[in-house]
């Protein structure tokens, strides 16, 4: 199965660009000519748009309906030097209080066409993974319908969700992979794994788990909260009490933006005097970060001063699966390779 090349520029994580000195007049005016008034919206509250019901206002809240009314609205925002930002479902979304700077694009319903073409499901970013997994079910296709459970679009789905880690098998392998690659990138000279709230929560146990498994390593585990709890254990951390002079390694699924990081990195060093020894991601998607140049990880690294590394990379993915046949298909064709490397030529870092 794949995504087009629409769903895997769609991110349900919040697909963030470059932060730029916006003119934010000329972009109401551009704007207004891109896009019908009824579906652009000054000052829309981020809440209305994410599953978990919070986040301040969008400067622009734009429900797209076709590809032209896309490439308008992405011309708008290029000329007016605003930032844009890409949403489907909301589904696993945190805005901040403050809101949004810029335009925030919602591919929905108008982007959600799903055909079948002999073995392969086109889906586009708008289309739910349920929807996806049922047509793929109604073709007599399978290897989708584990994700029929997992909310949100397939657009999100095309880059990454470690929310597709359900099992006991599948967390126990990445919690082996996760361990591995700690080893190999930092030794095993650090005493916490630290997994920044939601889904850095289980990755930092399982790693943990994966550590002593694999290396005899005991290393404690430790996250944080979105939300201080001011009973029981309460706090905003949880696992192991964090003391000044903890070597700290921390893990999370991908990097988009670096947002996670300039969160949780003032909580550690709140928390006690902690050294982060590098940060560990699954996936290195080699796009531009905010800076427009280089990747977020590499952003990371500049800002903070400690390394990132990952488990793979998409240039790694991308060689592993062309043209080999896994559990009896091809998961990358020629025809996938060729759009994967044209979305790179146009997002991937130049370095």
């Amino acid at each position: 199965m794949r995504a087009t090349l629409s769903g895997i520029m769609q991110q349900d994580n919040m697909a963030t660009t470059r932060k730029r000195t916006m003119n934010t007049d000329a972009l109401a005016n551009r704007l207004e000519i891109a896009i019908d008034a009824e579906r652009l919206l000054k000052g829309e509250p981020m809440s209305a748009h994410t599953t978990f019901k919070v986040g301040g206002p969008a400067d622009f809240f734009a429900s797209i309906a076709s590809v032209d009314e896309l490439v308008a609205v992405l011309d708008a925002c290029r000329l007016a030097n605003a930032p844009w930002h890409v949403i489907g479902c909301g589904s696993d979304l945190l805005v901040a209080d403050e809101g949004i700077e810029g335009v925030c694009i919602c591919l929905g319903e108008h982007f959600a066409d799903i055909r079948v073409n002999g073995t392969r499901v086109i889906a586009q970013a708008g289309a739910t993974n349920e929807q996806v997994a049922e047509a793929a079910c109604e073709a007599g296709l399978s290897g989708y319908e584990f994700a029929s459970g997992i909310p949100g679009s397939i657009g999100g789905a095309a880059i990454m969700n470690a929310g597709a880690y359900v099992t006991g098998n599948q967390l126990h392998k990445l919690g082996l992979y996760y361990a591995q690659a700690i080893h190999d990138a930092f030794g095993l000279d650090f005493d916490i794994v630290f997994g920044p709230a939601y889904k850095g929560i289980p990755l930092s146990v399982v790693t943990c788990i994966g550590l002593q498994e694999l290396y005899g390593k005991e290393a404690r585990y430790c996250s944080n909260r979105k939300e201080a709890k001011d009973h029981g254990d309460a706090g905003i951390l949880l696992g192991a009490e964090l003391h000044d002079g903890d070597r700290v390694v921390m893990v999370e699924d991908v990097t988009t933006s670096g947002k996670s990081i300039d969160e949780t990195y003032p909580i550690l060093k709140a928390a006690a005097d902690v050294d982060v020894r590098g940060l560990i991601v699954s996936l290195n998607r080699m796009e531009v970060g905010k800076g427009g140049v280089t990747t977020a990880q590499k952003e990371i690294e500049a800002k903070y001063g400690f390394p990132v590394a990952s488990i793979v990379s998409m240039a790694e993915v991308k060689e592993c699966l062309h043209n080999h046949e896994v559990a009896g298909r091809i998961v990358i064709d020629d025809d996938i390779a060729a759009a994967i490397d044209a979305y790179y030529e146009q997002w991937g870092a130049k370095e």
